[in-house]
């Protein structure tokens, strides 16, 4: 039980950093966009020794420019979501000191629910987006979120093995409180 322990105190720290990671992105690609918002009006946003620094090619197509940006944007906050998701879990679970446990279960469940339909979402999002702009599809689409939707599964089904394993610990555990209190009676 130690281990496990020890690897939700792991899975927990690198939720942290991904999350961390994932906010830096989302925050330089909302820079990106207000950089290509500027540009696109026809002002420069960085200089160097006086010197406009061209972020974008000059003959950049700007639709596009502003569709991956937001996309990816949207993407990330989707990812941000859920790891916040996946720390919470990984911070129950430790203070919990086993993964089999009720309360577990429902928030692995959720979870893998979670894992399913944020990305899916988000890439909705894109997609009006993306629509609105008059662009060609930047992202693979729904394609792209297949391996969330197979570890979304994958947790749902960890969720009944964990609800199963919490039902057994406390048959066991009724059983040990009914023989002590059956050997203290004779």
């Amino acid at each position: 039980m130690q281990s496990i322990q020890k690897a939700f105190q792991v899975f927990e720290i690198l939720t942290k950093v991904a999350r961390i990671i994932c906010i830096v992105g989302a925050c330089l690609c909302a820079v990106g966009v207000l950089c290509a918002v500027t540009r696109y009006n026809g002002g420069e946003v960085f200089f160097i020794f006086g010197e406009p620094l061209q972020i974008f090619p000059a003959d950049a197509d700007w639709k596009k420019i502003f569709a991956m940006l937001i996309t990816a944007m949207v993407l990330l906050a989707a990812e941000i979501l859920l790891l916040a998701f996946a720390g919470q879990y990984f911070r129950v679970e430790r203070t919990d000191g086993t993964p089999f446990t009720e309360h577990g279960a429902d928030l692995l469940k959720k979870l893998g629910i979670r894992c399913i339909y944020v990305p899916i979402v988000a890439i909705v999002i894109s997609a009006v987006v993306m629509a609105v702009l008059g662009t060609p599809d930047v992202d693979g689409g729904i394609v792209s979120n297949l391996p969330g939707i197979g570890v979304g599964l994958i947790l749902i089904l960890a969720s009944f093995i964990f609800r199963y394993g919490a039902e057994l610990e406390g048959k066991a555990n009724a059983r040990l409180a009914d023989s002590g209190e059956s050997g203290l009676d004779s």
